[in-house]
């Protein structure tokens, strides 16, 4: 939780995520395991150097979201903050390519 606490340039603290957000739906978020799957193309980016999308994680996602496309980027955890510019190319590409 403390690497989404950041300081700005006056040495103020701020969270990187809308906390409020996430305690009012945190039920929603967290209900597991989902009833249903979908056929949506979705796209998902993660970090190779972070261990937040293990091999039971990607097989449970490939399970509900059959249509996913997993990019692996040289990375941490914050895909769009440490490679920004791959973040945006795979991102436009996912989008462009849909059908």
């Amino acid at each position: 939780m403390l690497t989404n606490l950041v300081d700005d340039q006056s040495r103020k603290s701020s969270w990187r995520l809308n906390l409020d957000v996430i305690r009012a739906d945190f039920r929603k978020m967290s209900a597991w395991p989902f009833t249903s799957l979908t056929q949506t193309p979705t796209l998902l980016l993660s970090g190779k150097r972070a261990n937040y999308v293990s091999p039971v994680y990607l097989q449970a996602m490939h399970q509900y979201f059959p249509n996913t496309r997993h990019v692996s980027l040289e990375c941490g955890h914050w895909v769009h903050a440490e490679r920004p510019r791959e973040f945006v190319e795979n991102v436009a590409d996912f989008l462009s390519n849909r059908e």
